[in-house]
């Protein structure tokens, strides 16, 4: 049998290989058609792989922009040849762009086969500007290719449970599951910390315009009342300057390591720091992001006010704190009266609840029940 995965962004470190590994463990053939464009660097990707169909993609360089929803909807036509060709028996296509449920989804009444659409991001509920009146007829237009398509796929995959609240007047309860992103764990995590002298927070990712800057520099400042604070960098993106100008000004100190993609050099700098940061705009449409999978992997708590599944993740462990505006004088208190064997049993909550939700295990137990609703597992 053979079984084909499209993802127009690169999913393949936290969600395309354990899909790869567990299909080929099943005897599946397998295809993964991606973009040749990396969406985060902006620049053009060679093959990772000889089973990877790389698809020519039109380069864009601003993230809202006419130019990038046509380079989407290019990528979706090539896409739909290379299906047409390759006549899969499994068709497991990561959405967005919105594009691709339209043109399968029709293309599903001419073919026999099994269609799992797979939520990895919600567009255009994800943008923060979404309520302007300028936006509201395209993003309307936009949000519909992907709604009035979902029902061709015999199943709806979300990347967490959130999506299914916006979702569930459109696709029935029984079609829609939830597989949350997962990551391998690495042997070089060391977590040995003290709590004695200063906070060491550590943001990781994109600096762009869904973080809620001044929320975090209002959390940083009043943790400073009490205790000497430090905040880690490491990322990149079109805010940088305007957070790094606003940790200036609140005289915060910063410790920026710029972008880092090697593993172990990553480790190094959360191994530095008691908490990862993950702080969006509250009108951001998300429950669960790799950056705090990435601290969880890590056995890093959190500090975050990402709403559904991540708050009620960081609740249910006590693997972290969830804030709002309304609670940062309460939460840097209890952040500052952590004693060492608080903190540690905070870390080891925060690696069983990685273990448990979010490894590969984790994954491959979840994934093995979906394959036996669809019939594929034994």
């Amino acid at each position: 049998m053979r079984a084909v995965l499209i993802s127009c962004f690169d999913y393949y470190e936290n969600r395309i290989k354990f899909i790869e590994n567990y299909l080929l463990e099943k005897g599946f053939e397998i295809t993964i058609i991606c973009s040749d464009f990396d969406h985060i660097e902006k620049s053009k990707k060679i093959y990772r792989q000889a089973n990877y169909t790389m698809v020519d993609t039109i380069p864009y360089y601003k993230n809202l922009s006419f130019k990038r929803i046509y380079s989407h909807y290019n990528f979706t036509k090539k896409v739909l040849e290379k299906v047409e060709q390759l006549k899969p028996d499994l068709l497991w296509v990561m959405i967005p762009p919105n594009y691709l449920t339209k043109k399968l989804g029709n293309y599903r009444k001419k073919a026999k086969f099994l269609l799992i659409y797979d939520l990895i991001d919600m567009w255009p509920e994800t943008i923060p500007i979404k309520e302007s009146t300028l936006y509201k007829i395209p993003f309307e237009f936009w949000k519909n290719l992907r709604n009035n398509f979902l029902n061709k796929a015999d199943l709806v995959i979300t990347e967490c449970s959130l999506y299914q609240e916006q979702l569930k007047y459109i696709v029935s309860k029984e079609k829609m599951k939830t597989l949350y992103l997962a990551k391998e764990m690495n042997e070089n995590v060391i977590r040995k910390k003290t709590l004695k002298s200063k906070i060491c927070m550590c943001y990781l990712g994109s600096i762009n315009n869904i973080i809620d800057i001044e929320l975090i520099i209002k959390l940083l400042q009043e943790i400073k009342k009490y205790k000497s604070v430090v905040l880690h960098i490491i990322g990149d993106g079109e805010n940088k300057q305007a957070l790094l100008e606003a940790l200036l000004e609140a005289d915060i100190e910063v410790e920026d390591h710029g972008k880092i993609f090697n593993e172990i050099e990553k480790i190094k700098v959360f191994d530095q720091c008691h908490f990862g940061l993950n702080i969006m705009k509250r009108d951001v449409y998300v429950g669960l992001t790799m950056k705090s999978i990435d601290y969880f992997c890590a056995g890093l708590p959190i500090i975050s006010n990402i709403p559904a599944d991540t708050e009620s993740l960081v609740d249910k462990y006590s693997a972290g704190f969830n804030v709002t505006k309304n609670s940062l004088k309460k939460v840097s208190k209890e952040i500052v009266k952590l004693n060492e064997d608080n903190y540690l049993k905070m870390t080891k909550q925060t690696q069983k609840m990685y273990n448990e939700n979010f490894s590969a295990e984790a994954f491959n137990k979840k994934f093995k029940t979906i394959l036996k609703d669809l019939y594929i597992e034994d």
